[in-house]
């Protein structure tokens, strides 16, 4: 369980999980921390056109959002 949970980018393991068995239900407890998980990377860039001789602005935006919205 412990590893799975290492796996999910916007959430930290506090301490290990534990069973609890009753005689009628079992409970799961996890103690979890929220972490920020969202990253933005990007690049921009000025060149003449080709053809007009224009100035064009040219970019590449990586954006991945990760549980932006705590849910």
């Amino acid at each position: 369980m412990g590893s799975r949970l290492r796996e999910l980018p916007f959430v930290q393991q506090r301490q290990q999980p534990y069973v609890l068995f009753g005689a009628e239900r079992t409970k799961l407890y996890l103690f979890l921390d929220h972490r920020r998980a969202s990253a933005v990377s990007g690049i921009l860039g000025v060149q003449p056109d080709a053809i007009t001789g224009d100035v064009v602005i040219t970019g590449d935006l990586d954006l991945k959002l990760r549980n932006a919205l705590r849910r």
